[in-house]
């Protein structure tokens, strides 16, 4: 390919790109901006009824527009399309290898364009402190984040009516150059993205009145975390999408991650639970019968009829957590035995001892 050849080959794609970039699918469906779902459906199905090519037949005109209003419809319908082509012009939803501002056709040609994607936003970490009784019940909790949204009056644009201007100090690129010095008499010349225009190449040529064309405005949102039964610690319920958002990137998750409050009686390991019982020496000899209030509210019946030893422990199989997943199945409950002596004894008693146990 001769140098002309690339040289006219470039102003073809400058001048494509421009053309896409300024197309205006608001006024191709004759819609406001600000439309809602419910004006863009019934926009589309008046305009499609009267262009629609099987009751223009032979009509080239019609026909185009019908491909016209089709397009336009199926990126203003979706709203994550429709947020792209607010914020970044129609190309950045039609060219994948877009990425918010116009790449320049000559670095494009010669393989020096910006990589394509919207990459992900941090995520937001937060601890659910939750008591035994809420993770054997399953429970539900409410809390409240405050981030940063996409503004919705320009929809992460900072325009107010859409129209903007190629960025003055990048020249539309999105990219300055800056030196950098390393060392006395010694700077190196590297790219940047410009700082006025965020990488974008283009500026609002009116502010939107809400974002004042910062394009993000804060929220208070509510997020509701369903506490299955049986979860166990540091298990991370995950809400996706929720945190930080910004124009070009997807939004990070919010994780919540959940926190086993200690118990004053129950001791958990696994599905398993474990518990003290304190039993009279009477008790350990003759032997017992006994209830243990569950963390349900219902009480375990448990028994021994012969002599209980020292901290000997009790496995009830069927009483422990439930099986996160299978609440169904349950683990098992360890009761361990701890005798309560009596702290003296009298002579008759130490008699009757001496004379049972000779």
């Amino acid at each position: 390919m001769s140098r002309l050849s690339a040289l006219l080959l470039c102003l073809i794609v400058a001048i494509c790109i421009t053309l896409s970039s300024a197309k205006d699918l608001y006024k191709t469906l004759e819609i406001s901006r600000n439309a809602t779902d419910d004006e863009i459906k019934k926009s589309f199905r008046k305009l499609s009824k009267k262009y629609h090519p099987d009751l223009n037949h032979g009509d080239k005109a019609a026909k185009d527009k019908y491909v016209e209003i089709s397009e336009a419809n199926e990126i203003l319908s979706n709203p994550e399309k429709r947020q792209i082509y607010d914020m970044d012009g129609y190309e950045a939803v039609t060219n994948p290898n877009h990425n918010n501002a116009q790449m320049d056709p000559f670095a494009a040609m010669f393989g020096a364009g910006r990589p394509a994607g919207r990459p992900k936003g941090p995520n937001a970490m937060v601890e659910l402190q939750l008591t035994l009784e809420q993770l054997f019940n399953g429970h539900e909790v409410k809390f409240t984040i405050n981030r940063n949204v996409i503004c919705p009056t320009c929809r992460g644009s900072g325009s107010h009516d859409g129209h903007m201007h190629t960025c003055k100090k990048c020249n539309g690129k999105g990219q300055v150059m800056k030196l950098q010095q390393f060392a006395p008499g010694f700077q190196v010349q590297t790219q940047a993205q410009c700082d006025v225009c965020n990488g974008r190449g283009k500026v609002p040529a009116n502010k939107c009145e809400v974002c004042h064309g910062h394009r993000i405005t804060k929220q208070e949102k509510e997020l509701t975390a369903v506490v299955e039964r049986g979860m166990p610690p540091d298990h991370k319920i995950v809400f996706e999408r929720e945190s930080e958002q910004s124009p070009s990137t997807t939004p990070g998750d919010v994780i919540a991650v959940v926190k086993q409050l200690p118990h004053s009686r129950f001791k958990r390991e696994g599905d398993d639970l474990h518990i003290d019982m304190v039993i009279s020496l009477k008790e350990a000899l003759l032997g017992f019968s006994k209830t243990i209030l569950q963390l349900d509210g219902t009480q375990i019946p448990i028994s021994q009829q012969v002599v209980t030893q020292p901290f000997e422990v009790l496995v009830l199989p069927g009483h422990g957590m439930p099986h996160h997943g299978i609440p169904s199945q349950r683990g098992k409950l360890f009761v361990r035995c701890v005798i309560q002596y009596p702290q003296q004894l009298s002579n008759e008693q130490k008699v009757a001892v001496t004379e049972l146990f000779p």
